[in-house]
């Protein structure tokens, strides 16, 4: 070990080599990959008053970023956690703080909580330490609609029915929540390195700088492998009805490409969309009759708050496009497809909104078919879940030509302009 000196203590420095749950005070050599847990004392129940404790964190490569986020961090009105950095960099946060504690830092990290005489309260954070080789965007080529990386994810073996999907069997997925939450309100698709595809049910009245969007993500709650992204607007279907949900369709534009995410982890990919128009639900493009499926984090029965700890997936058959209409002929349009297990119980759910629909090819390719938009309730066999249908909406808002230039030919740029 390694000793170091501070007001006059001795300290070692303690090497943390593996995924671990820290002492609640120390110093630490974080090794390249790690990542460890650190929290109040007698967490997870509240800390005491009057505490006073220290992390100290440095990589064990000076190359090496270490990255520290708080999943959970409720403090007393008295109290404050400090992130210092080497080079003169501060953070403080207090109990009523709207942005959680994101930092990232190539020198040393020093973390305080301090409490008041009568405070009490708790928190969680996650250090991390990353080796990322130095690139720059301009070394790397732009990720575009449908780039020969899309839908492409490690081979596994589905299952149908509402059960925990493998980690990293959807890297296109996101989750789109607010700075100051862990989970998640809505789901995303990432289809280029700019744009997260969802449902503007999702997006609508909310506001940007409070938005934030996850990938990487598998664990509803703190995540160590996850990574937030901040949101520079949002871009609504110009014919989005909030009373009929009629092309309940948005886009999430980013602030920060993606670019060497997608390129250098297979943890980040974009899904693969639809080359053709469904043409007025009818064709190849309907996917009536396919097997979607569908991921996410909503609630796993209706009308409760059971939500799960993991990402969770299932298998739906895709109605025909007359079956779809037929189960609610006032609401259903060509632009809408339905999925309905035979027997029922197996749906998407409050939470999963905004989610993709992927069909596979028979080499395993995936394409987002739709976009998780509204039901009711979740698993009724006589109500179908119904989506945005990709492969139709297309069309009908720019025409056949507009809208396949839209989305091909400009692959960085929406597909259609903000009101």
């Amino acid at each position: 070990m390694k000793r170091h000196v501070l007001r006059g203590l001795v300290l070692l420095s303690l090497e943390v080599d593996t995924d671990a749950e820290l002492p609640s005070s120390g110093k630490f050599v974080i090794h390249n990959g790690v990542a460890a847990i650190f929290t109040s004392p007698d967490y997870p129940n509240e800390y005491p008053a009057n505490v006073w404790t220290t992390w100290i964190f440095e990589a064990q490569d000076e190359d090496a970023k270490l990255h520290i986020s708080c999943p959970e961090l409720s403090l007393g009105r008295r109290s404050r956690l400090t992130l210092r950095t080497e080079d003169g960099g501060r953070q403080v946060f207090f109990h009523n703080s709207i942005s959680p504690p994101a930092l990232t830092s190539t020198s040393r990290v020093t973390a305080s909580l301090r409490a008041g005489r009568t405070d009490n309260g708790k928190m969680a954070c996650v250090v991390r330490a990353e080796l990322t080789p130095q690139v720059s965007l301009d070394d790397l080529a732009p990720v575009e609609v449908n780039d020969p990386l899309c839908g492409r994810a490690k081979p596994i073996t589905r299952i149908v029915g509402g059960v925990t999907a493998e980690k990293g069997a959807y890297p296109w997925l996101v989750g789109v929540t607010t700075r100051s939450r862990e989970d998640m309100f809505c789901g995303g698709s990432i289809i280029n390195e700019r744009y997260i595809l969802t449902a503007a049910h999702c997006v609508h009245g909310r506001k940007v700088w409070a938005v934030n969007v996850q990938v990487r993500k598998h664990k509803r709650g703190k995540d160590v492998d996850e990574l937030r992204y901040k949101v520079k607007r949002f871009i609504e279907h110009p014919g989005y009805s909030r009373a009929t949900l009629q092309n309940d369709i948005a886009l999430i534009e980013l602030e920060e490409s993606l670019r060497i995410q997608l390129r250098r982890d297979p943890r980040v990919r974009p899904i693969c969309l639809p080359s053709e128009p469904c043409r007025g639900g009818d064709g190849p493009a309907c996917f009536d009759g396919r097997t979607g499926a569908v991921a996410g984090w909503g609630v796993l029965r209706e009308r409760s708050k059971d939500y799960p700890e993991n990402l969770q997936e299932v298998e739906l058959p895709v109605l025909t496009s007359q079956d779809c209409r037929d189960s609610q002929p006032e609401v259903i349009t060509d632009e809408m497809l339905c999925t309905s297990y035979e027997y029922g119980g197996k749906d998407a759910c409050q939470g999963d909104s905004g989610g993709p629909l992927t069909v596979a090819d028979g080499d395993g390719l995936a394409s987002q078919v739709g976009i998780v938009s509204f039901g009711k309730g979740c698993g009724h066999k006589e109500y179908p879940a119904v989506y945005v249908r990709v492969s139709g909406v297309r069309e009908v808002v720019f025409g056949p030509t507009v809208a396949v230039t839209k989305w091909a030919s400009q692959p960085n740029e929406p597909p259609w302009d903000p009101e």
